[in-house]
Parts: C-alpha cells; structure tokens; sequence
C-alpha cells in the first residue's frame, strides 16, 4: 500500500499543487505570483491539502482492499 500512497501522493501534487520559478530568486515556489513561471499543477491544494488528501484516500483504499480480502 505504500506504493498507491505514494503514487496518489505524486499524482495529486502533480495535477492540483501549484509549482513554478521565480526568476528573481532563482527558486522553485508553490505560490503564483508576477515573477513567476508556471511549472506544472493548479493552484488548488498546497502541500499539506495534498498530504492529507493523500493519506485519506490511501487509508480508504486499503480498508476496502482488507475488508475485501478478509
């Protein structure tokens, strides 16, 4: 299950994580702003919206897998 975790976790920071480069500081950074170039993502979840989605459909998805198994 640590797998579909991390798998979910990547997919959702990927796809609803804001992510791009300032080119005044050099750095990659996780809010849009007017000196800053679009990476990848929306700007819908910050990292930790992503971290407890994450972890919540992980713990879902194994609880139907054992319920399912057992």
């Amino acid at each position: 299950m640590r797998l579909s975790g991390s798998i979910i976790d990547s997919l959702l920071g990927a796809t609803l994580q804001f992510s791009g480069f300032c080119t005044v500081r050099n750095k990659v950074v996780s809010k849009p702003g007017p000196t800053v170039k679009k990476i990848s993502g929306l700007s819908i979840l910050d990292n930790n919206a992503v971290n407890f989605v994450s972890i919540f459909l992980t713990t879902v998805l194994t609880a139907v897998a054992f319920a399912y198994i057992f």
